[in-house]
C-alpha cells in the first residue's frame, strides 16, 4: 500500500517533470520563428563558442572589417539540457563564414561553415585527418588573401590622405608620384606571392 509520505513525492516528481517540460516548450516558442528560418551551421572552431559545435543562426550582423557578429541558438545539446537552450552570441572571422544558400547543399535550409581564426585552432583530432588537413590549408589560404586585402585598404586610404595633402599644397606632384610608387610596389609585392606569370595561384 502507497503511503501518503510516497503519494507527495510522487506527485511532485510529476509536477517538477511537467514544469520542465513547459518551460522547454515555452523557450523554443520563444525562439521557433527565429529556429525555421535560420541556416544551419557547423562551428569548426568549438573552443571560441563556449563548446558548440552546431547551431541554428538567428542573426547575423556582418561588423568591422568584415567580421560576423552571429547569434545562434546551440543544437548539440543532451536532453536533459534542452531547458538551458538560450540564444548566444560569437564572432566569425573576415571571410570565414562559408554560406550555401537553399538548393545549393540542401533544398529545405540553408546551411554554413564557420572556420577558426587560424589553422591551429581546428579540433585537434579533426587535424589529423585528411578533410582536417583542407580545412587548414583552406583557413591559411584565406588568411593570405585578408592580408592582402588588408594592405590594399591601407594603401588605398595612404593614398586618399596624400591626395589631401597635395591638395592643401603640403605635397608637390614629385613626393606624390613617389609615395603612390611605393604604394603600388607593396601591393604588388604581395599580389605576386599569390600568383604567377600565369595568373594561377
Amino acid at each position: 500500500m502507497i503511503s501518503g509520505l510516497n503519494i507527495i513525492l510522487i506527485l511532485g516528481f510529476i509536477l517538477i517533470a511537467g514544469l520542465s517540460v513547459w518551460l522547454t516548450i515555452v523557450k523554443f516558442a520563444k525562439h521557433e520563428s527565429k529556429i525555421l528560418n535560420g541556416a544551419r551551421f557547423e562551428n569548426l572552431a568549438p573552443k571560441y563558442a563556449d563548446g558548440c559545435s552546431e547551431g541554428i543562426e538567428t542573426n547575423v550582423i556582418i561588423g568591422k572589417n568584415g567580421r560576423y557578429l552571429i547569434k545562434y541558438i546551440r543544437t548539440d545539446v543532451a536532453d536533459d539540457e534542452l531547458y538551458k537552450i538560450k540564444e548566444e552570441t560569437m564572432i566569425v572571422g573576415t571571410n570565414k563564414r562559408l554560406s550555401f544558400p537553399i538548393g545549393d547543399w540542401s533544398n529545405k535550409i540553408s546551411r554554413v561553415k564557420y572556420l577558426p581564426p587560424k589553422s591551429e585552432d581546428l579540433p585537434s583530432e579533426l587535424k589529423k585527418t585528411k578533410l582536417g588537413k583542407l580545412y587548414m590549408k583552406y583557413t591559411e589560404d584565406i588568411d593570405v588573401e585578408n592580408d592582402e586585402i588588408k594592405t590594399i585598404r591601407e594603401g588605398s586610404i595612404r593614398k586618399t590622405n596624400i591626395l589631401q595633402m597635395l591638395g592643401d599644397g603640403e605635397l608637390s606632384s614629385e613626393q606624390f608620384d613617389q609615395q603612390k610608387n611605393f604604394t603600388d610596389n607593396l601591393i604588388k609585392l604581395y599580389t605576386d606571392k599569390k600568383y604567377n606569370n600565369n595568373g594561377e595561384r
